[in-house]
Parts: C-alpha cells; sequence; structure tokens
C-alpha cells in the first residue's frame, strides 16, 4: 500500500519550485503556512493511505518518529447494559485520552463464555476510515448510529484540534451493539484492550454479565489446591513430644550437675 504525505494550507507562491515527482529530503524547505479557509495560518499534515482521499487518512505517528509516544497512558473502563426493545447485550467501552496523548490507535473487545472466546471484535482506527468513508464523496463518516458501521456507535463521531481544549482529556465511547447472549444460570466474561500505534496497551478488569444483560459479581472459587496447609505449632508440639519418665530425668540430672562445672573451669 501506498503511504501519501499531505501538506494542507500552504501559500502558493513558494510552491513554485517544486513539480510534482520532484524529490525532497529531509530538511529541505517545501512551502510556507499560509491561511485559506480558516482565520489563521497553520499546517495541516496527514498521512493518507492508499489514495490521497481525505478519508483514508491515519495516525501519522505511526508512520514517524515519536519521542514523546512513550509510556502509552489511558483511563479505560467497560459496561454492559440491554438494547431498548430487544433482549440483546451491548457493551460499552470509554476511552479517556489525557492531553497530546494523540497516539491511541485501536479498541478490542473480548467476550468469553464457559472459559470459550466467543467473540474477538477490534476496531482500528485507520481501517475505520478507509473502508466505512463513502468514498469518492467527502459525506462525514456516521459514527454515531449504527447503520454504517454494523454493530457500533462511536461518539462523539469525530474531533479535531479545534473541538476540545488542548489541556482537557478526550473521551471517546465505544458500544458494541449484540455482543454474545448468555444462556439462563449462567454468565460470560467481557474484557476491553486499547492499544497505541506502537502497539502498547492497556487493559480492563474483566465484567461479568448474566442471562439480563446486568453485570454480576465474579464467580468464586472452590477448593484450597493451590494453597499451603496450616498447622498449629502448639498442638504440633505437645502431640508430638511426651513427658519423660522419672529415671530417665534423675540420669539427666546427674550428668547436668558433672558436665556444667566442667564447662565452666574450662572456660575460665
Amino acid at each position: 500500500m501506498n503511504y501519501y504525505a499531505t501538506y494542507i494550507h500552504m501559500h502558493e507562491s513558494f510552491l513554485s519550485h517544486l513539480d510534482e515527482g520532484d524529490p525532497v529530503a529531509k530538511g529541505m524547505p517545501i512551502g510556507t503556512t499560509y491561511q485559506t479557509n480558516d482565520n489563521f495560518p497553520h499546517l495541516h499534515f496527514e498521512i493518507r493511505a492508499g489514495t490521497l482521499f481525505s478519508g483514508h487518512a491515519c495516525n501519522p505517528w505511526k508512520y514517524l518518529p515519536c519521542q514523546h509516544c512513550s509510556p502509552f497512558r489511558a483511563n479505560v473502563s467497560a459496561s454492559v447494559g440491554q438494547i431498548e426493545s430487544s433482549n440483546n447485550c451491548s457493551a460499552t467501552v470509554v476511552v479517556s485520552l489525557p492531553p497530546n496523548q494523540l497516539t491511541f490507535d485501536a479498541v478490542r473487545l473480548e467476550v468469553s463464555r464457559e472459559g470459550i472466546l466467543d467473540f474477538n471484535r477490534t476496531i482500528n482506527l485507520c481501517e475505520l476510515n478507509i473502508f466505512y468513508t463513502n468514498y469518492p464523496s467527502y459525506d462525514t463518516l456516521r459514527l454515531d448510529n449504527n447503520t454504517v458501521i454494523p454493530d457500533l456507535i462511536i461518539n462523539p463521531r469525530f474531533f479535531n484540534s479545534q473541538s476540545f481544549s488542548i489541556n482537557e482529556w478526550l473521551t471517546v465511547d465505544y458500544t458494541f451493539l449484540n455482543i454474545p447472549v448468555v444462556s439462563e444460570g449462567n454468565m460470560a466474561k467481557l474484557q476491553a484492550t486499547v492499544f497505541d500505534v506502537n502497539g502498547e496497551k492497556v487493559i480492563t478488569d474483566p465484567v461479568y454479565y448474566d442471562s439480563s444483560c446486568l453485570q454480576v459479581d465474579p464467580p468464586t472459587t472452590t477448593g484450597n489446591t493451590n494453597t499451603m496447609p496450616t498447622y498449629d505449632v502448639t498442638t504440633s508440639l505437645n502431640s508430638s513430644f511426651r513427658p519423660l519418665r522419672p529415671s530417665v530425668q534423675l540420669v539427666l540430672a546427674v550428668m547436668m550437675a558433672v558436665l556444667l562445672p566442667l564447662s565452666i573451669t574450662k572456660l575460665n
């Protein structure tokens, strides 16, 4: 796949020295920022995958050196609920990113029933743009309903550097519809993982739910197969040693009476 670097809102008069196909090198001036449709001069930089279509933009930190990308920080939580007017369950993964943490790349949801992985879906943001944007039109991708992307709702549906303060945390909700249903009397385990562009990840604590799509307490383990037996020291000593007979006590007393003075004399 080809990747294209785009530099948008540049001054045309400073691009006259370049023609399509000209090679450029690191550190070479290629243009000057300018204000076009906005009210301030700035550079709009993108990495686009496959085509020059704007809907194919991917996170540039996946392809460029990034000194501030590690460690990846994110607050992630998962919850389960019932879809209105149906008996189906849904799961919502809430991803909160601190300011300047722009390396977020993918969300994975896994559901296990009776110890077997039964549901596994990964939402990669770059693939999301490529496969679900209406190419070649410029229609806004509707992420806040499940008509475009089956069984998935994302809120907010789009954002950019002007939609939130640089000092605020960015929060995005991913709602997975129609996750596996649990039979009566059983439960399922749900867990979400968030990845950054370098593969670093944050994993949520497991969430358990029942046939009514209600969150329940984790299952309790039975048996003591993994615990060491404990002993009462006093009981063990009393049961292991019996009082000595009087004759044996007398012999020990005589030996102590003889050996103790000898030891003292020798030490002196």
